[in-house]
């Protein structure tokens, strides 16, 4: 009677389990017949049964065929998972190996056309697969990513560096626009040329002094009117003199010496004639008091006109442009009054509507980007629902919290989208149509687009003029 078969929870099976489990010796292993030995006693047994023999004779009909298929599924399994655990992380080549070879139903690398893991990771790197780097503590490598969705997202964000290196040359372009604009509206000062102080001595000019004990109270008058005139007749010459803008006031002054210059004249004969020289001064008193009334009053106009004309020597060009703006209001502030003035002033309230509505870009139903870094929507294409101060502010919806932020116009800038897609004209006669996108000119930072309404085309508008259109609900 022969022996009874062991079953499966006999003890010599259990054990026969536990000694199974886990990596055995690689050189005890057939890949021909997928077999793992545990001893070389059953390797040599192994290799003498016929099912091993059989397998050996189909390799040897197809040596080529075997190796070429072994080794390219353990190239493939190793580099998928050295792509899926690391991915393009340098890391150690027997780090990724004693991984790999975890896999108890692994494919060993004793089937393949390479002896060793070096052999193996240098093919790798002259395939392009790997980056090797051999150092003293063994040999690195990292994964080179070839997929197409890797690729396409690296080419997404070498547009976007580019879009926006663009955006960056545009606005330093339109900043540089503007200091130039701003240095051409901007008036030339003339800089104050500082000498020193010279006087001549031979060309001073003398006041005399003429008083006479016996004259009357009518004559003393006569002669300090006459002594006034003839210090302010002086004096008006010397500034006229020192200011050569001012040669009309000059000259009136310089007219008005000669008919003052009578009277001193008169005042000085002997004292035998008092009495003549009184009556004479009786009268040509108003004359003199009305002269020198008149040359006083040239006196403080051209004292005036002179520190004002130094005044404005000292202005700054910003000074000058804002005194220019003011004067313009003034000029086209309406006179109060009549019908004409009413029609005026309605005029001017609805020319200054249009400029305003000429200058607001903002349209409702229009996709805009936020730029301002403080606020919470800041790189984000919001829809304008609604546009308030004049067209100066837009009401956006945040997709958070749905509520409508208000936003300046100075913290936005338009969007806009591929080409055949909708936009809305920002600007000109066709403001607020709908149009076509048909070409964008990147170098030039402008597009060609189709109104819808009547087919006609406009070209090089700059991107400030257009913006994406909000889809349709």
């Amino acid at each position: 009677m022969g022996k009874e078969k062991a079953g499966f929870m006999t003890p010599k099976a259990i054990g026969n389990r536990i000694k199974a489990k886990g990596l055995q010796k690689l050189r005890w292993y057939c890949q021909m017949c997928q077999k793992q030995c545990r001893d070389e006693n059953g390797f040599k047994c192994h290799c003498m049964s016929e099912s091993h023999q059989r397998q050996l004779l189909l390799f040897a009909d197809n040596v080529d065929e075997y190796l070429d298929g072994f080794s390219k599924e353990f190239m493939e399994t190793f580099m998928e998972m050295l792509k899926r655990s690391y991915g393009t992380r340098r890391v150690h080549c027997n780090i990724v190996y004693n991984e790999f070879i975890a896999d108890r139903e692994h494919l060993h690398m004793n089937a393949t056309r390479w002896q060793t893991l070096t052999e193996f990771i240098m093919y790798l790197g002259k395939e392009g697969s790997v980056v090797v780097d051999p150092t003293e503590k063994g040999i690195f490598i990292t994964y080179i990513d070839r997929d197409p969705e890797t690729l396409r997202r690296q080419e997404i964000l070498l547009k976007r560096e580019k879009f926006e290196a663009l955006e960056a040359e545009k606005a330093e372009r339109a900043l540089e626009e503007q200091v130039a604009r701003g240095n051409m509206l901007a008036k030339p000062t003339t800089e104050a040329v500082y000498t020193e102080l010279k006087r001549d001595e031979e060309s001073d000019k003398k006041i005399a002094f003429s008083l006479f004990g016996r004259a009357t109270s009518g004559a003393s008058s006569a002669a300090a009117a006459t002594s006034t005139v003839d210090m302010t007749s002086e004096r008006g010459e010397d500034a006229s003199a020192s200011a050569p803008a001012d040669a009309d006031e000059a000259s009136s002054s310089a007219a008005a010496a000669p008919v003052t210059a009578s009277p001193t004249c008169a005042a000085e004969p002997s004292s035998s004639s008092s009495s003549s020289l009184a009556t004479a001064a009786s009268k040509l008193q108003p004359l003199a008091r009305n002269n020198a009334l008149q040359e006083a009053a040239k006196k403080a106009t051209l004292a005036k006109q002179t520190s004002s004309s130094a005044s404005r020597k000292r202005k700054s060009a910003l000074e000058e442009i804002m005194e220019e703006e003011e004067r313009k209001k003034r000029l086209k502030k309406p006179s109060g009054g009549g019908g004409s003035g009413g029609r005026s002033s309605a005029a001017s309230s609805m020319a200054a509507a249009n400029k305003d509505s000429a200058s607001a870009w903002l349209h409702r139903g229009i996709v805009v980007k936020v730029m301002n870094k403080h606020s919470n929507l800041y790189k984000q294409k919001c829809t304008v629902e609604s546009v308030t101060n004049r067209g100066c502010t837009a009401q956006l919806r945040d997709p958070d919290t749905g509520e409508l932020v208000p936003v300046p116009d100075s913290d936005l800038e338009t969007v806009i989208p591929a080409i055949g897609r909708s936009v809305i004209v920002l600007s000109g006669e066709h403001r607020g149509l709908e149009a076509v996108l048909e070409k964008i000119n990147v170098e030039n930072f402008c597009v060609n687009v189709t109104v819808v309404r009547n087919l006609k085309q406009l070209k090089r508008l700059p991107y400030e003029h257009v913006s994406k259109m909000a889809s349709k609900k």
